[in-house]
């Protein structure tokens, strides 16, 4: 928002100098009417007008969107209040219903065998979760072995090549990516 300020500062400036020009150029239109062509003047004249008004507009459009960003900011910043008082309602109502639950069960609500079967759960979870990585490890390891027969029997077929045929140049690629 401060930037769009700025910027509404900026516009104001330039709309003040464009009307400087324009009531420079009015106040010189005798003087200059004797030295330079009618056409001349009128053309800079429009000129001075066009960007003074045209300085006008952005200082319009400027002030347009400061004033909305204002709108914004003030609904922006009422529904923050709403949420909050929300949220503080939200709060109490939660510590009411602690201190209600603590007086129905004398703030020890929930068994001996529910808290046993949380445990046994969240155990049990724990053994879930170190199975299924151990299974995604035994997975990658079996891929690698199987990679790395198939590099065995191609270097073996390929030993076996060499020394039936005496090749003494070994410039062979192997199919597998090293």
């Amino acid at each position: 928002m401060l930037n769009k300020f700025i910027t509404l500062l900026d516009f104001f400036f330039l709309s003040a100098k464009e009307y400087q020009d324009v009531v420079d150029i009015n106040a010189a239109y005798s003087i200059r009417s004797f030295f330079v062509g009618q056409a001349q003047l009128n053309a800079e004249v429009e000129k001075e007008k066009k960007e003074y008004v045209d300085a006008l507009n952005k200082q319009e459009i400027a002030e347009q969107e400061l004033e909305t960003m204002k709108q914004q900011y003030k609904k922006l910043y009422e529904e923050v209040i709403i949420a909050k008082k929300d949220q503080d309602e939200l709060n109490s109502l939660k510590l009411k219903e602690e201190e209600l639950l603590g007086r129905i069960f004398n703030d020890s609500y929930g068994s001996d065998k529910e808290w046993k079967l949380e445990m046994e759960l969240d155990l049990l979870g724990q053994r879930k979760d170190r199975i299924n990585a151990a299974y995604v490890r035994w997975r990658g390891a079996r891929v690698y072995l199987d990679y790395a027969i198939k590099q065995l029997s191609w270097s073996a077929r390929r030993w076996a090549q060499i020394s039936t045929h005496h090749v003494t140049v070994l410039v062979v690629s192997s199919p597998f990516p090293c």
